[in-house]
């Protein structure tokens, strides 16, 4: 059984049958929304604090059959080299993902210009490899 507060997604019923309101279905989508948004964060800061605090112990604590191995590293190191004051709310982890090539000092600019400029994070990612490439 799956619960968003109050709310039970079992006792909507799978085929939309159940007794959940247009309201309902709207609230637990924007916790659902907002979980996945932010997901990349919480797990590869925890998995940073967990290798801080417990070193090879701390795989104890990895759901291995829920996540992938290229998931775990990928979300790990971003949210290493992306500390949580260059963390911005308005872009995407995969915006983040592509700052993480730069060094901590120049994210901010580069992800603010991103947010500026609208671009999405394949746009960012172009206008950081023309940037890398010319130095």
């Amino acid at each position: 059984m799956l619960n968003f507060g109050e709310l039970s997604l079992d006792e909507c019923g799978v085929s939309g049958t159940g007794k959940c309101s247009l309201d309902d279905y709207e609230g637990a989508m924007l916790i659902a929304a907002m979980t996945a948004r932010h997901a990349p964060w919480w797990i590869g800061d925890m998995l940073n604090s967990l290798d801080f605090k417990y070193g090879d112990k701390g795989a104890q604590a990895i759901p291995l059959e829920l996540l992938s191995l290229e998931y775990l590293e990928r979300v790990k190191g971003v949210a290493k080299k992306v500390p949580y004051k260059n963390r911005r709310a308005d872009l995407s982890w995969t915006h983040h993902q592509q700052a993480s090539r730069l060094p901590k000092h120049m994210q901010p600019e580069w992800l603010e210009r991103a947010a500026k400029e609208g671009w999405n994070s394949n746009q960012l990612r172009l206008a950081i490899s023309d940037f890398v490439n010319k130095k």
